[in-house]
């Protein structure tokens, strides 16, 4: 009878070890960058159809802006749409529209983007206006 509950003590410890342990969440890795000469590229693929074009600077996700250098500000409308683009693979990954009318000290565009975009912007992403 010692040896049965010995035996039920065991399974039950087993059980209840391997039910408590966390589950590590795989992450997504960040994509990776793209050449200098393929932004080259895609500047010139997307200028060539007369689309306005810009490289985000950087990122505040806090109000789900980009700060974007390349476009003018006083060149642009609120109601203007901007598309982001990872250029590794040259596929749209958010929009958005103007955020504020003036340039940042910088002199940077800032663009208010989609929460509910594929990814957020990230800095080298290209941001791009198309007429």
């Amino acid at each position: 009878m010692s040896v049965l509950r010995w035996a039920a003590a065991l399974i039950v410890s087993v059980a209840l070890i391997g039910g408590c342990q966390t589950t590590h969440k795989e992450e997504t890795p960040a994509p990776m960058p793209a050449s200098p000469d393929r932004v080259e590229m895609l500047k010139a693929k997307y200028m060539a159809a007369g689309a306005t074009i810009g490289i985000v600077k950087s990122v505040n996700a806090g109000i789900s802006a980009a700060a974007v250098e390349g476009i003018d500000v006083k060149a642009t409308a609120d109601k203007d749409v901007f598309h982001f683009i990872d250029p590794a693979s040259d596929t749209i990954i958010n929009n958005g529209n103007r955020f504020q009318a003036e340039a940042t000290p910088s002199g940077y565009l800032v663009v208010k983007y989609d929460v509910q975009g594929q990814r957020a912007p990230q800095e080298g992403d290209l941001v791009v206006r198309l007429k």
